[in-house]
């Protein structure tokens, strides 16, 4: 990092130095008798203000996309890592500089490998990036459409499981019902025909 950056950061650091929020320039708040007057402009804004010489007009007709790819060139970054720099700027209350000095804080313990891989995207054209999304995408519908058919085929197998299991069941139920009641019958009628036969026996003697 060069002196300029340097000097840019600590300004991040200082609570009276913290950039502008939601845009890279306030139009309402920028004083044109005080162009050295960088409070009114975002992260982003300061880097292209100071770095890149961006002044007013630039700043304020410029496409927030061209501006993401400037400051990625200035401060010699990956454009998603530019982009990072924005959104943390824009939606957290602390200095944005951590994004550059310590990426730690902000992407957890792979955040080289993060930043490796925002490298990585930056070296694809837009054919490459077409394909590898067309690939993420059939690889996620065919990844769904494989877990949709196997849900059903597994409630399908389910309900043809219970269905054997319900007539498994009724059977022997059945078969068991029907041999207990056939004993039980049994066994009532020879204990009935016996003891009655013993009565008479016992009534004639």
């Amino acid at each position: 990092m060069t002196a300029t950056i340097t000097d840019l950061l600590d300004r991040w650091n200082n609570d009276e130095g913290k950039p502008y929020k939601g845009i890279l320039i306030d139009v309402k708040a920028y004083d044109p008798d005080h162009p050295n007057n960088i409070g009114c402009m975002c992260a982003q804004g300061q880097v292209l203000n100071i770095i890149g010489g961006w002044g007013f007009d630039k700043l304020n007709n410029s496409a927030q996309s061209d501006a993401d790819t400037e400051v990625a060139k200035l401060l010699n970054i990956s454009r998603a890592h530019s982009i990072l720099l924005r959104q943390i700027n824009d939606s957290v209350s602390g200095a944005p500089s951590t994004v550059l000095t310590s990426p730690v804080d902000v992407l957890g313990d792979q955040w080289s490998k993060i930043l490796d891989f925002f490298v990585y995207l930056d070296g694809m054209d837009r054919a490459a990036w077409n394909a590898s999304r067309g690939a993420a995408w059939n690889a996620s519908r065919g990844a769904a459409g494989a877990a949709a058919w196997n849900a059903c085929t597994g409630r399908r197998m389910e309900r043809r499981t219970g269905r054997r299991m319900e007539r498994r069941t009724g059977r022997r139920r059945g078969r068991r019902t029907g041999r207990r009641t056939g004993r039980s019958r049994g066994r009532r009628k020879g204990r009935i025909t016996g003891s009655r036969s013993t009565g008479h026996r016992i009534g004639h003697e």
